[in-house]
């Protein structure tokens, strides 16, 4: 009882930071008021996490796990409506590619998957074997995300190289005079582009989900204590997953988002104007992910927690 008692302040501090119209203030008062009833569904949501792990403690059968995982589930897809989980990143990313629905999807699980593999080998690890105290081990988390947010620096940093050098690879390349040099390096160049833009989209999940979430790492915590951890690794996973579908919601509205902008372009007629908006598009995107990633980790590195 005495350790979901000292849990309360420090998932009030979490809905504080995260759910707060603090900062907020120029959004319309639409905007405020649905992200203060999301914060509210978070905050209900937490306590209820908390009592059905208290239930388990003392219940019997699987009545008390099953409500834990499916709060789990909810709570994913309500927390994920707030600040992080990689959205902007996802957004962005996508918003630089020409890429597919199932693109979008398969990032934002992606992300969801590394958060809760992460936060069940953080726990696992520090609260298991090394025996960290609940308090250490959440304190021991800005490590974590100010490594998450250099990757994110790092890997903006990549895309925008490789969108500028890409650029100057096409005009050398039309500038080639004999056919069959042509068509082989347009063959190279494809399999090299899309081997990169695969490991840009690992790369992209991976350091996106090296944060654990907190609403995962309370309930691996509360299951710890209680003796019932692979309850709380079940419902971790059933977290992610509410994760995922929020995420993903997010992703595919970017890629729909980008496809409309270069149907415009193309319904202008104008041919520099149709060759120019992906470019652009990438390079506006690829930018975007930088300077995140900048923001995220000069606020990591100033305060020693996430920002986003």
């Amino acid at each position: 009882m005495a350790s979901f008692c000292a849990a309360a302040p420090v998932q009030a501090q979490v809905f504080g930071e995260r759910g707060g119209s603090s900062g907020l203030n120029w959004l319309p008062d639409p905007i405020l008021h649905l992200l203060a009833w999301v914060a509210i569904q978070q905050a209900e949501f937490g306590v209820a996490l908390r009592e059905s792990v208290m239930a388990m403690r003392t219940g019997e059968g699987i009545g008390p796990a099953s409500a834990l995982i499916g709060l789990s589930f909810l709570y994913g897809i309500f927390h994920a409506v707030g600040p992080g989980h990689g959205k902007a990143v996802v957004a962005s990313f996508l918003m630089a590619r020409d890429s597919k629905i199932r693109d979008g999807i398969m990032l934002s699980w992606l992300i969801a998957a590394v958060q809760a593999v992460v936060a069940i080998a953080a726990v696992a690890i520090l609260g298991w074997v090394l025996d960290f105290g609940r308090i250490a081990l959440l304190e021991s988390m800005p490590l974590v995300e100010t490594v998450s947010y250099g990757l994110i620096v790092l890997l903006g940093a990549g895309m925008i190289w490789n969108t500028l050098r890409g650029h100057g690879c096409d005009h050398d390349h039309h500038g080639m005079g004999h056919d069959h040099d042509h068509d082989h390096h347009h063959h190279h160049d494809t399999r090299v582009e899309r081997r990169r833009s695969r490991w840009e989209f690992i790369a992209t999940g991976v350091a996106s989900g090296l944060r654990p979430c907190t609403g995962s790492l309370i309930v691996l915590l509360f299951t710890l204590a209680a003796g019932i951890y692979w309850i709380g690794v079940v419902s971790a996973f059933a977290m992610a997953v509410g994760v995922s579908i929020t995420v993903s919601t997010i992703g595919i509205l970017s890629i729909l988002a980008r496809r409309g902008i270069v149907h415009i372009s193309l319904e202008s007629g104008r041919a520099g104007l149709v060759e120019r908006v992906p470019r652009l598009l990438a390079l506006a995107g690829s930018i975007a992910v930088c300077l995140i990633g900048l923001v995220l980790l000069a606020s990591s590195l100033a305060s020693g927690v996430a920002a986003l």
